[in-house]
């Protein structure tokens, strides 16, 4: 076996698609048990087979007793806990290119996690597909199905994690699913959102104080825009009389958008606190991932004392997504409508061409 382990009939070395070499060893049940060497190099891989002793994982295998702990503590060369995954997790996702809003939103999820099952301190070779069903499908708390697939993703980003690091064997919640039939029917249906009325931004433009909730509101009912992006808003994103700037969510650039008449007037009233952002306090807010949701919490309180129920900031970008909804099916239905009338009247009068056919419309 020493030397070259892929030659082997019974354990190989196999190339899998995120790059690293996997170790596949046959049990006595005949199924195949495999692990991450942790290594894209084929030459290490084969010395990292070597060095972790894959001999005696071959006879553990033939014996029943192969576990994953004691794979861990072969391959990985130390017992990681899940608390020390964790925090080369956290490393990973933050030197990647999610939003930050993103990336605090599985930390915390996982961490809830964590702790509820009081994994710290324990390898990540121990968690199994069914303590992960139990918890993604737990009835307590009365979760909504989409809340329980953003848990899942979020864990079993985790798990995949630690599987590429070698630290366990495969990845148990890629087969868990949220399991529909057990939940309610309120659990099933996703939270219906209601849009702004024209009246309730106005409504807002007039009672609300300072300068950032007027100007957000609006620019938000107009553009479609996320709290968060209006709240990181740079002087540089305005030229003239448009808007363009890069979305925090998706980093991805949006606009131009071209200001109204009273978003232009709202926006001369910003004063001038900071040489990059319009609204350093509201930047700085959800900047902190600990206080961000302070800014929601702001507008929702604003919305009731205005006597405004049920609406969340995200209504705006819904009102905004409805108005250019209908605005473009007008827009394509009157375009269909010329262009079916041009080629009626074309083959009445015989053109080949619609082109022509316009030469002779008044």
């Amino acid at each position: 076996m020493a030397g070259h382990p892929e030659k082997n009939a019974v354990m190989k070395l196999v190339k899998k698609p995120n790059g690293y070499y996997y170790a596949r060893v046959k049990g006595s049940d005949g199924k195949i048990k495999e692990f991450s060497t942790r290594q894209k190099s084929k030459a290490r891989a084969e010395a990292a087979a070597r060095e972790a002793n894959l001999e005696a994982l071959e006879q553990a295998a033939q014996a029943k007793i192969l576990t994953a702990e004691a794979i861990t503590r072969i391959v990985a060369g130390k017992r990681i806990t899940c608390e020390k995954a964790m925090e080369d997790w956290k490393q990973r996702l933050r030197a990647g290119s999610k939003a930050p809003k993103t990336i605090h939103n599985s930390i915390a999820t996982v961490s809830r996690w964590i702790a509820h099952e009081k994994l710290d301190k324990k390898p990540p070779s121990t968690i199994t597909f069914e303590a992960l069903t139990r918890y993604i499908n737990s009835p307590m708390g009365g979760h909504k199905a989409s809340t329980r697939n953003t848990n899942l993703s979020a864990i079993r980003s985790f798990l995949e994690f630690c599987t590429n690091e070698g630290w366990r064997v495969g990845n148990p919640a890629k087969d868990v699913a949220v399991t529909m039939e057990t939940l309610t029917h309120e659990q099933k249906e996703p939270r219906k959102i209601n849009p702004f009325l024209p009246e309730e931004v106005s409504l807002i433009l007039s009672m609300a104080d300072g300068p950032f909730w007027p100007f957000a509101t609006l620019l938000s009912f107009e553009t479609g825009l996320r709290l968060g992006d209006i709240a990181q808003l740079e002087w540089a994103a305005f030229e003239g009389r448009t808007l363009t700037l890069w979305t925090d969510k998706r980093n991805q650039r949006v606009g131009p958008f071209t200001l109204s008449r009273k978003a232009r007037t709202l926006l001369k009233a910003v004063p001038l606190k900071n040489k990059r952002y319009l609204f350093p306090e509201q930047c700085e807010i959800y900047q902190s991932s600990t206080r961000r949701a302070l800014l929601s919490v702001q507008f929702k309180s604003l919305c009731q004392s205005l006597g405004i129920e049920g609406k969340t900031f995200h209504s705006l970008r819904h009102a905004y997504a409805s108005a250019t909804f209908k605005e473009e099916k007008r827009r394509l239905i009157e375009q269909l409508q010329q262009e079916l009338a041009e080629l009626s009247v074309a083959e009445k009068l015989g053109h080949s061409q619609v082109s022509t056919t316009r030469g002779y419309l008044h």
